[in-house]
């Protein structure tokens, strides 16, 4: 992981190896089910640009966005932030991109978040890496 400090904002770089197809990981950013089992109790998903992004992560906490960018299996673009009242990262304060390449045994995701400078980093969601196999 690599952590940048561009101008008036923080980005934050992710490579990892995922043990399957593009196909069944960019489901997981796009169907609502397989993002609750992923991520939430609830998500409302409405992946083309300028469509919904909300996941309620649990009872209290929510994360809403907008898609900016959708290629099928292989490049997502969100927007997210908490939908709080006080939130130090409000909707639309951050920019999610994740291109998928598919090499021989799965997935290979190449990721990066970019947020306006706020005091904390910790309130994005956690462990934003961990996805179901096939």
């Amino acid at each position: 992981m690599v952590l940048h400090q561009p101008d008036d904002s923080t980005v934050v770089t992710r490579t990892i190896h995922i043990a399957a197809r593009p196909e069944t990981v960019f489901a997981f950013f796009i169907d609502p089910l397989k993002m609750r089992q992923w991520k939430g109790i609830n998500a409302t998903l409405d992946p083309h640009p300028q469509g919904q992004f909300q996941v309620a992560l649990n009872e209290q906490d929510t994360i809403r966005g907008e898609y900016v960018e959708v290629v099928p299996y292989r490049r997502i673009v969100f927007t997210w932030g908490w939908d709080a009242p006080d939130s130090l990262v409000p909707p639309g304060s951050s920019t999610v991109e994740i291109d998928l390449v598919p090499d021989a045994n799965g997935t290979r995701w190449y990721g990066s978040t970019r947020r306006d400078s706020s005091p904390t980093i910790s309130q994005h969601p956690q462990d934003t890496t961990t996805v179901s196999s096939d």
